[in-house]
Parts: structure tokens; C-alpha cells; sequence
């Protein structure tokens, strides 16, 4: 299944959602050279949390849970860890301003989502602890 995103109930998302390539492109109706355009980094990575968190979308009700799930998780941390060499975080304040994104990502509870984190956990684990008990045995 493909992640599908919507920025456009964003506030101000024209200018902080995307991000100038440096590069142009002809207008197929126009003809006029227009500059292209990417996601931001802190755009890409909320979209790509949304989806191992568990959370569709950012609300005003939801983005402090939000933030605090991309915290707890695994695969949001490497991602944003991708760009803290470059002094690049995501913040409280980013995730608030992107209040209104949306993805197709699958909603879970709180209690969904820590139960399934703990699952991930455990299953990296998984191998290491019977490594360590059959060490014992054989002692």
C-alpha cells in the first residue's frame, strides 16, 4: 500500500512544506520556465512518522502525542537522526506548525501503539536473550 499525503489544509504550506531545488521547469500550459519544488526534510519526515507511529494526521488535539510517539520510535528517530549532523531536529514547534497534514497512515490507540512498540523491542531482543539464557545452561 503507498503513503498518501495531503498538505494543503496547512497553514502557510507553500512556505513551509516546500523548498526550492535550484532548478526550473517549463509550464506545460504557459510555456513559462517556473522553479521546481521538494518537501521539506521536516515536511518528509512527519509524513513518513505518521506512518510508524500510528497517527493519520496532525490536529490541534493530537500534535503533542504526536511529537512525543516520533520521540519514542525507532524508525522516526533514524530518520531524523539523518539530519541532526546537519543541525537539523525536529521540534515541538515544527510538528504544531504542520497542523493540518494528512496521510492515509493507520490510526492505533496509545495503547495499541506501546504495545506494538514494546512488540518491536522484544522481537529485536529476541535472539540475544536465548543467546544469553543457553550460555547459562551450558555453565
Amino acid at each position: 500500500m503507498s503513503l498518501d499525503w495531503n498538505v494543503g489544509d496547512i497553514p502557510n504550506q507553500e512556505e513551509l512544506c516546500w523548498v526550492p531545488t535550484g532548478r526550473t521547469k517549463k509550464d506545460e500550459k504557459t510555456g513559462e520556465e517556473k522553479e521546481t519544488v521538494c518537501l521539506s526534510w521536516q515536511t518528509d519526515s512527519l509524513i513518513w512518522a505518521a506512518m510508524s507511529i500510528g497517527m493519520g494526521s496532525i490536529t490541534k488535539t493530537n500534535w503533542r502525542e504526536f511529537y512525543l510517539r516520533m520521540l519514542l520510535d525507532p524508525f522516526s528517530r533514524v530518520h531524523r537522526e539523518a539530519h541532526i549532523d546537519k543541525g537539523d531536529v525536529i521540534k515541538p514547534e515544527d510538528v504544531y506548525n504542520h497542523i493540518g497534514l494528512h496521510t492515509n497512515a493507520s490510526s492505533k490507540t496509545r495503547a495499541q501503539y506501546l504495545k506494538q512498540l514494546y512488540g518491536r523491542e522484544e522481537d529485536g531482543y529476541r535472539s540475544t536473550f536465548r543467546r544469553i539464557e543457553e550460555a547459562e545452561d551450558e555453565n
